[in-house]
This record gives structure tokens, C-alpha cells and sequence, in this order.
């Protein structure tokens, strides 16, 4: 979470930023629910006090990481994040230069 904050209170978290959050070598995706929705209300806070929207492309290759995603998608379900989850790069990639 502190690397998180000090990255969308830098000059690098810009209007309209896409990001690729890269889960595919992850083997343990060890986070609870609750860890999840606090990470959620936080980014919605940060959010929230800014003008811009952002996309999220999240790459999984696993059930569980593809879930846990999925849920934090749903989580996630504000106007100025769009989130979507992934198994290929190149479908990513291509999503988010749309």
C-alpha cells in the first residue's frame, strides 16, 4: 500500500494514465477480502480528490488470480477507473492503447 500511495502522489500519476498490473508469475496471490475492498476505498479516495480517469489492464494466468481480479474489478466499479482482466499480453497490451 505505502509503494501504491507514494506512486499516485508522484508526477508520474497523470490524467488519463494506463497501467498493466503483471500477476502471470505470481504463485502465491495471498489477499483477503477485506485487504482488497481497503485497497479499493483508498484508490477511490485518491481518486476522488483528482479530474481524470485512468485504465487498469490486470494479466493473470492463474484461477485464483483471475478471480481475486475479477472481484476487485467488481470492487472497483467507479466512473474513473475501468479495470479489465487478462491472459494474454498482447490482448492487454491492445486494450489499453484503445
Amino acid at each position: 500500500m505505502n509503494s501504491s500511495h507514494e506512486f499516485m502522489n508522484s508526477e508520474f500519476f497523470q490524467p488519463g494514465i494506463k497501467a498493466l498490473w503483471d500477476f502471470h508469475e505470481l504463485d502465491d496471490f495471498n489477499i483477503s477480502t477485506d485487504d482488497m475492498k481497503r485497497f479499493v476505498y483508498y484508490l477511490q479516495s485518491v481518486i476522488s480528490n483528482r479530474d481524470d480517469h485512468f485504465r487498469v489492464a490486470m494479466l493473470v494466468n492463474k484461477d485464483v488470480a483471475y478471480g481475486l481480479s475479477r472481484m476487485f474489478q467488481m470492487y472497483c466499479n467507479v466512473d474513473m477507473v475501468e479495470t479489465k482482466v487478462f491472459n494474454r499480453i498482447e490482448e492487454a497490451e491492445n486494450w489499453l492503447t484503445m
